[in-house]
């Protein structure tokens, strides 16, 4: 049914926070929905989950695990290591950007890319860890321990921990996760 697909992903983004409400709008304007339909999908389904978010960010910590997350990615560039600090739809565009980044610093100083995609986001609101992944480009200076203990180190300095995932280049790291809600998000 669409409308209940439209609901879970609008909550999803609503959740995320990765997506201001004009955006969702925006691609929901371009579907086959009437105007009539939109406007009642509108306020509805998407000013419910918008509510239950805001409700929700009034009993958070000032400072959330999110925080302490880019705290983390802030901190990576100076030691070498490139990556957004926002995910992308999946690890491929996750990587193209990471390394985008990455070839636009200076040389001596690159060691590798960390990155992380929006299915992970979709894991960390389910409960589970957020999975951060790293590499060494072709070409790059960085071995993979190397690289693994920087992002280890930083997230520990940004309050948070990097477990190994084993056979992967990747940690996990166990955070609640909580992005506010921007000003724009009301905006349309």
């Amino acid at each position: 049914d669409f409308v209940l697909f439209f609901f879970f992903d609008y909550s999803f983004l609503a959740w995320s926070s990765f997506f201001s409400l004009a955006a969702y709008v925006r691609s929901v304007v371009g579907t086959n929905l009437s105007r009539r339909h939109y406007a009642d999908l509108r306020f509805e389904v998407i000013e419910e989950a918008s509510e239950a978010k805001i409700r929700s960010e009034a009993a958070w910590p000032e400072v959330t695990d999110f925080d302490r997350l880019q705290t983390m990615f802030l901190a990576l560039s100076p030691r070498g290591l490139f990556g957004p600090s926002t995910p992308e739809d999946c690890l491929y565009h996750g990587l193209a950007e990471a390394m985008h980044l990455y070839e636009e610093a200076d040389e001596a100083s690159r060691i590798g890319v960390v990155f992380y995609d929006a299915p992970a986001v979709e894991q960390a609101l389910a409960g589970q860890p957020l999975r951060l992944h790293y590499r060494s480009p072709p070409g790059g200076s960085g071995d993979l321990r190397a690289i693994r203990a920087v992002l280890s180190e930083e997230l520990l300095n940004a309050g948070l921990v990097a477990i190994p995932v084993p056979g992967m280049d990747a940690v996990d790291v166990s955070l609640v996760w909580q992005r506010r809600l921007s000003d724009e998000f009301w905006y349309d």
